[in-house]
């Protein structure tokens, strides 16, 4: 039978501990953005010395944030024992083994938490979480022996580890969506992973692009899972998807708080992390312009809904100029339909399932002969994307059906050359200033189904950045019936002028539409929301214990 694991731990070290940080409404959490070993597609000449390497800085970085006070640290995906080894069989010898056993269960105190004969990446972290008294998440390939016949006898996982103050394992969690991952295998139906902490917050947690699909990101928030750990080695592309665009757009139109670890390499287009609370925005952010390491540190609160937060310009570790940007490689999705902008008039485009409704009031600036500007046009869309693949990998594309409703800057007055950007860029400036942009996007729920549909705001500006939250609004409105069918408004305005857009609209993505994220097992459905359900009731009471015994102290 086919199972789907959910291990929710709740860890006590002592009781004035666990009572102390449980009156704390905020907590310090870091993030590392860290440089990837190689290009994705290179093979170095010595692992041992490389995973040696990036592991020592790791152990380095576990004790800056502990200096900083933090309280949970990220790592991003794919820098230990992945990238840089090249193939399966190098995979294999290199990656690390975890059994189920090696994971602490709170409820039996099953484990002792020694992972001395475990590799040295397990054994060395697990030591350095303990000796800080910090959550530590690194991200690892791990092989697991097949119980079928599969190439080279074991599978191999993107996997998550999770590490308490204790340096006992308490999570581990394996990459579902790995389209772009051949070397790789997914487990047989996701996982969903979640863990208690001592300071009071339940963590969530998925890889890459696991962010861009119904299992488990979606799942996630269903269930109410308010924090999540997203380590990521993203490949980002214009107009929707570069990467402190998607995580901004998750975190605000999920309103949940996302820790986004990202490793880079500029070449390949891959890097950004931050620190993103709900509708509240960043509070912190890092678009690489170069290689570097980086830890990234801020004070979080435990409920952003009770607590309002101040969010200023200074949320960017380093703003880097258009020129420097030129070294970080994105490639470009191609659209499928664009049309002129038209000043100060209503336009509405419907296409399968969706009508795009926009009004947009501009000022054209006069461009010296010297220098470049965008031009702008409208998009709308919805259908089937087969074209997002991997540069590295080119026989692996990555489907979902894809609905938006969009102004995207481009090169040339073109469908073609829209979502693309001038390169170099030094000569490029603004050309047209947006003082009101109104976006509807309007879609029939009978076929696409409600519960299956995961939309955001969408907007990215000249250095990648997404905009500040206070200059842009969103909203969806109640399903509504008209001509006996259900429809869904989603609604995006501008609140703030603007040159600088590269994109700006509503992103959506229809799983019920998508083979890709489909299953025809109704017992998996059932077993997957069963073992969710029960975990999620174990894990509220176990947090009441807590909390009962914390007031009778």
């Amino acid at each position: 039978m086919k199972k789907v694991w959910i291990n929710f731990v709740g860890i006590l070290t002592c009781w004035e501990y666990v009572c102390a940080n449980l009156k704390d409404d905020f907590y310090i959490a870091a993030v590392v953005e860290f440089p990837l070993p190689t290009t994705p597609n290179s093979i170095v000449t010595n692992a041992n010395d490389m995973i040696e390497d990036t592991l020592n800085e790791y152990l380095r970085l576990i004790d800056e944030a502990a200096e900083n006070k933090a309280d949970i640290l990220t790592f991003p995906e794919g820098c230990l024992n992945y990238v840089g080894i090249g193939t399966r069989k190098l995979l294999i010898k290199y990656a690390v083994e975890l059994n189920n056993d090696d994971i602490y269960n709170s409820t039996t105190f099953s484990n002792n938490c020694d992972y001395s004969k475990k590799s040295a990446i397990i054994s060395k972290v697990s030591l350095k979480s303990r000796k800080n008294g910090i959550y530590v998440l690194i991200n690892v390939i791990e092989r697991v022996k097949s119980t079928t016949v599969t190439k080279n006898k074991y599978n191999l996982y993107s996997t998550n580890i999770v590490f308490d103050r204790n340096g006992c394992i308490v999570s581990r969690y394996r990459k579902f969506n790995t389209k772009l991952d051949p070397l790789l295998n997914k487990t047989e139906i996701a996982e969903v992973q979640v863990f208690h902490t001592d300071f009071g917050v339940t963590f969530g947690q998925f890889t890459s692009l696991d962010l861009m699909s119904k299992y488990p990101a979606y799942i996630l928030i269903q269930y109410g899972i308010k924090h999540i750990l997203h380590p990521t080695l993203w490949y980002s592309s214009t107009p929707f998807y570069t990467s402190l665009q998607m995580q901004q757009s998750y975190s605000y139109s999920n309103n949940i708080v996302l820790l986004a670890a990202g490793s880079n390499n500029l070449a390949s287009g891959q890097g950004g992390s931050g620190i993103f609370v709900g509708r509240n925005g960043p509070l912190i952010m890092f678009q690489p312009g170069e290689k570097i390491k980086q830890a990234i540190i801020s004070k979080v609160p435990k409920d952003h809904d009770m607590y309002s937060i101040q969010v200023d310009n200074n949320n960017v570790v380093k703003r880097y100029n258009l020129k420097e940007m030129d070294q970080f490689f994105i490639s470009m999705v191609p659209l499928q339909y664009t049309e002129a902008l038209v000043n100060q008039e209503f336009r509405k485009v419907c296409r399968n399932k969706l009508c795009c409704e926009i009004f947009v009031k501009y000022t054209i600036y006069d461009i010296p002969s010297s220098k470049f500007g965008y031009t702008y046009r409208f998009t709308a869309h919805s259908g089937v994307k087969e074209d997002y693949k991997d540069e590295v990998y080119d026989d692996e594309k990555l489907s979902f059906h894809e609905m938006h409703c969009s102004i995207v800057a481009c090169t040339k007055a073109t469908t073609e050359n829209c979502g693309s950007r001038f390169f170099p860029s030094d000569n490029v400036v603004p050309s047209v200033k947006f003082s009101e942009i109104r976006i509807n996007m309007i879609i029939e729920l009978d076929d696409v189904g409600a519960e299956d549909l995961e939309v955001m705001p969408t907007n990215v500006d000249f250095r990648l950045l997404p905009l500040r939250v206070d200059m842009f609004t969103y909203s969806e409105s109640e399903i509504f019936n008209e001509n006996n069918k259900q429809y869904r408004k989603y609604t995006t305005t501008l609140a703030s002028d603007t040159d600088t857009i590269l994109t700006f609209g509503v992103l959506g993505r229809a799983f019920r539409l998508t083979e890709f994220y489909m299953t025809d097992d109704n017992s998996e459905q059932a077993q997957f929301w069963w073992y969710l359900l029960s975990s999620m009731t174990f894990g509220l009471v176990f947090m009441f214990i807590i909390w009962r015994l914390c007031k009778i102290k």
